[in-house]
């Protein structure tokens, strides 16, 4: 990441946000056939047409008129050195872009909801609790809260979070349940001690392929959203023991969710599920099952292997027979089966 000083361009209190211009020859990902790019650091592209730019000075015009940002919020480095590029040097291939932005409009509502005077007041808390502020949005200088450990941000209209949300490296309880969040950044995955979060009730209908990152979450709660898949990487999170997915849309999980192995809790209420992935039997530390309200016709025999089972609700799903070792496991235990008064009220 490179900082550079507010006094350097006219936006004071600006923020910095480093991206990659690159030609079509050293990007895979999405290629196209002319021009070079801006590439964001978490893989995404800035809406902005380079085609033909041949000095520093031209791309920076295209790019501050792309952001709708003065023309002196904009820099241009060297990819190899970091050193600035002069006004008529010509783009090598591969040029970092620097946006400094100041968020006129939502850093404002930002620091009435926090009772701060300015990002720099905020950046030494460690708690910032903004409950039933209704924020529509953050501004990118949030990611200078780099001591911020907890964070709520609930009951609002919160549609989107910053690229700079990546940068919060101490956060580590997150809860942004009740807002109206579509998506999530693909920096998300960069919160490397992130423990605990609560993001129910939004309208999520993906999550990142970054968010297997967080390898130090051990609490997932991201009920009541549109997630019709899981990311493959969702098994790579290796410490996780409570995970709701209660009222979405999921009709498979990944093959990685065996990977889950210290799992304790799961719940999956009011899905689409017809069937269980082959791994679902290495849940070995799994107590708690809640399946209600699927498409379940029958249930694998390696959930035999769930030896720690203690309870499992199956309720208002269209399995007809349950593999004996199931009574077996259960025997002292909890187990629910269809109860057709209460499937009269899906």
């Amino acid at each position: 990441m490179c900082w550079i000083p507010a006094s350097s361009c006219s936006c004071s209190g600006a923020f910095v946000i480093m991206a990659t211009v690159m030609t079509t020859t050293t990007i895979t990902r999405t290629p196209r056939n002319v021009g070079p790019r801006a590439q964001l650091l978490s893989g995404g592209y800035l809406e902005v047409d380079l085609t033909g730019t041949l000095t520093s000075s031209q791309a920076r015009v295209k790019i501050a008129a792309a952001q709708g940002l003065p023309i002196g919020c904009v820099r241009l480095l060297n990819e190899s050195t970091g050193v600035p590029l002069e006004e008529d040097q010509a783009i090598p291939d591969d040029v970092k872009v620097v946006l400094l932005t100041l968020d006129h409009e939502v850093e404002p509502e930002l620091l009435r909801a926090a009772g701060a005077v300015n990002m720099e007041e905020l950046t030494a808390q460690q708690t910032l609790d903004l409950e039933f502020h209704r924020l529509t949005a953050l501004p990118e200088s949030f990611g200078q809260l780099l001591n911020l450990q907890m964070l709520q941000i609930t009951d609002g209209p919160l549609s989107m979070l910053p690229e700079s949300f990546g940068q919060l490296l101490a956060l580590q309880s997150l809860n942004l349940r009740y807002n109206e969040l579509g998506t999530l950044p693909e920096s998300f995955g960069q919160l490397r001690a992130l423990q605990s979060l609560g993001i129910s009730s939004n309208t999520l209908s993906m999550l990142p392929e970054s968010f297997g990152m967080l390898r130090a979450l051990q609490s997932l709660d991201v009920s009541r959203n549109k997630l019709s898949t899981l990311p493959e990487s969702f098994g790579q999170l290796r410490i996780l023991q409570s995970l709701e997915l209660n009222f979405n849309q999921l009709s498979t999980l990944p093959e990685s969710f065996g990977q889950l192995r210290v799992l304790q809790s799961l719940e999956l209420e009011r899905n689409q599920l017809s069937t269980l992935p082959e791994s679902f039997g290495q849940l070995s530390a799994l107590q708690s099952l809640c399946l209600n309200r699927n498409k379940l016709s029958a249930l694998p025999e390696r959930i035999c292997q769930l030896v720690a089972l203690q309870s499992v609700k199956l309720t208002c799903n269209e399995v007809s027979t349950i593999p004996d070792c199931i009574g077996q496991l259960l025997a002292s235990q909890s187990l629910e089966l269809n109860d057709d008064e209460l499937c009269l009220y899906f």
